[in-house]
């Protein structure tokens, strides 16, 4: 009897608390438009940008401003705060990035990065009151056109509403429509009917930025607009202040206490890391490029052991042409928030590291000498020829460009038998070829005679005597 009430009474204080939970959120209808993009403007400021903040490599395209105009859309946004003031876009841009900017064609930046001058010089032009102003236009407007395109997949609350037009702004429309269709998938439902439906379900179907999509979802939490301070569409309240992270919300990132590489063996590192946080550190992502300021040829998630989280990296396979490998770490905590370290490893050090300190030509690099020089040819370059004194290794350094083929030219005439061409014989290297000139000719032939031993009339060619008889010429004629 003891155990049944018991069990009444959790189940009373589960509805309690889940009525209460329901109550929080309030129908995106309810909910005037310019409410919803102010409180997503509060998560853009947090998790995106300031006006002046510059990217110069956001996996191989610029990104720019409060809300991280990426690619192409970052060189519209350029080509409007110019086209507002003139004059100090091109002061602060200089003469070549001025031009390039209200010059560029469409989707001329979809693969643009920028050099660490270039960023300052568009960081000092973001920051201007012309530019804030452009950017706040254009944040509203985005942020309108996610709210459309959120009610279309079905989106009923505010609180979730808030919560898409972030997931739109990282993903794209197209991006953030299939994650929703695969909620929906899972819920077997035509809409997303909370905050909390949306986001368990979403972390579920892909395994990216969980930190990002926690903060986000802990401050949508928080967001009460059944009490009308926070509903001026409903009490008809201006001057409306979206609601503040809240306090108990942690915003403070990791630190980063050491990063290093190991080396295995001349075909795999390890990349290391430690790290704390005031809470705890969640994730530890780790990104690879080959070439220096590209994006990553290959990223994932290293495994917590202890105190250190680890990951490796095998360097053969389709990276087994590369020399350089440079490296991303970025830990985040629970709350979203990420810290990040650069690494680099060669593969002159992977070698090295594996106990062949003793190896002269790894640890300081081969001593050639000269050997011998080989001349260049029609198709062949020159080199000069050096060898490693210590482990006879070759080195071949180009000396002069390969010649170019001295041909003996001669025009062939056509013949019944053939096409007329010029051919072409290297008067040092033996190689010919053939340029057809004209097409073959027709054959000269001459009278028909009897042929004594067939019994068949026969002519021939006068230029090549080839031999034709009565029945091959009957079948050639047409009909």
């Amino acid at each position: 009897m003891k155990k049944r009430i018991l069990s009444l009474l959790l189940a009373f204080s589960l509805c309690i608390g889940t009525f209460g939970y329901i109550t929080n959120e309030v129908q995106a209808g309810t909910v005037t438009d310019n409410d919803i993009i102010n409180a997503v403007l509060v998560v853009f400021n947090y998790n995106e940008g300031t006006y002046d903040s510059v990217n110069r490599n956001d996996n191989g395209a610029l990104s720019i401003g409060k809300l991280q105009w990426h690619g192409q859309r970052a060189l519209e946004l350029m080509k409007d705060i110019a086209a507002a003031d003139p004059a100090t876009a091109q002061r602060l841009l200089g003469e070549s990035l001025y031009y390039e900017v209200t010059g560029a064609y469409s989707g001329a930046w979809n693969y643009r990065t920028l050099s660490q001058s270039e960023g300052a010089c568009f960081s000092a032009l973001l920051a201007t009151n012309a530019s804030r102003s452009i950017q706040d236009a254009l944040a509203r407007k985005d942020i309108s056109t996610y709210i459309s395109h959120g009610r279309a997949v079905g989106i009923n609350t505010a609180q979730a509403m808030v919560y898409y037009c972030d997931l739109e702004n990282q993903y794209g429309p197209g991006g953030a429509g299939n994650l929703v269709s695969k909620i929906k998938n899972r819920t077997g439902k035509l809409t997303v009917d909370s905050l909390e439906e949306l986001h368990n379900n979403l972390l579920q179907v892909t395994g990216n930025y969980h930190s990002r999509r926690n903060w986000v979802y802990g401050y949508c939490s928080s967001i009460d607009w059944s009490n009308l301070s926070y509903n001026p569409g409903s009490s008809g309240n201006t001057g409306y202040t979206p609601p503040p992270v809240p306090k108990n919300l942690d915003v403070q990132p990791p630190e980063i206490k050491n990063a290093s590489i190991q080396c295995l063996n001349p075909e795999v590192f390890r990349v290391e890391v430690e790290a704390s946080d005031n809470v705890r550190v969640s994730d530890c992502r780790v990104e690879i490029a080959t070439k220096q300021n590209s994006k990553a040829d290959w990223a994932g998630y290293a495994s917590l052991s202890g105190k250190t989280w680890s990951l490796d990296f095998s360097t053969g396979g389709s990276y087994a042409d590369a020399e350089h490998f440079y490296i991303t770490v970025t830990v985040s905590d629970p709350s979203g928030n990420g810290s990040s370290a650069d690494l680099e490893v060669t593969r002159r050090e992977l070698r090295i590291a594996q106990g062949d300190v003793n190896n002269a030509c790894l640890r300081d690099g081969h001593h050639y000498t000269f050997l011998h020089t080989t001349e260049a040819g029609c198709i062949s370059p020159g080199f000069r020829v050096e060898q490693c004194s210590e482990c006879l290794k070759l080195h071949y350094v180009k000396m002069e460009p390969a010649k170019r083929h001295r041909f003996l030219i001669v025009s062939v005439p056509a013949t019944c038998s053939h096409g007329g061409y010029i051919h072409y014989t290297c008067k040092d290297c033996d190689v010919e070829t053939k340029e057809p000139t004209t097409s073959s000719k027709d054959h000269n032939w001459g009278e028909w005679y009897p042929n004594k031993s067939t019994g068949m009339m026969e002519r021939s060619c006068i230029d090549c005597a080839i031999v034709q008889n009565a029945a091959e010429y009957a079948y050639l004629q047409p009909n």
